[in-house]
């Protein structure tokens, strides 16, 4: 969970994202802004948000657009413990504020959540070497 919500940090260790800070945190609810941008063959698309994010006690994350890039954005985020390993279920919701033909606006989302949530795989193992020294 530690890594799911180290939003200051997270623009050192995710790919597609060149800025990312919290801008109010009240107990378990974060206001955090994002920035960055989605590169998918030939095209390039430049994104922003600030969303409500919050974390629930027994592994859930809950985030919904306040504003940037989207008409609409709320995604879920759902740990479940499985034998020694952690299972990561997610869902998400959106509407860009921008026309996507459907089959390339699906294909590259499944693109970029694949890359974000390998790079945060990449350092929660990072950390996991690094606290087992």
């Amino acid at each position: 969970l530690a890594v799911l919500t180290d939003f200051d940090r997270m623009a050192e260790f995710v790919p597609n994202l060149s800025s990312s800070r919290v801008l109010a945190r009240v107990g378990n609810i974060y206001r955090v802004a994002q920035e960055g941008k989605v590169d998918f063959g030939p095209f390039a698309f430049r994104f922003a948000s600030e969303r409500r994010i919050e974390v629930f006690p027994e592994g859930r994350i809950v985030a919904r657009a306040l504003s940037g890039s989207t008409k609409y954005m709320r995604s879920e985020l759902r740990l479940q413990p499985v034998g020694e390993g952690v299972r990561i279920d997610y869902r998400i919701e959106m509407i860009p504020d921008d026309w996507i033909p459907s089959g390339l606006g699906t294909n590259m989302l499944r693109h970029e959540l694949a890359e974000q949530f390998n790079a945060l795989g990449r350092e929660m193992e990072r950390r996991q070497g690094l606290a087992s020294r």
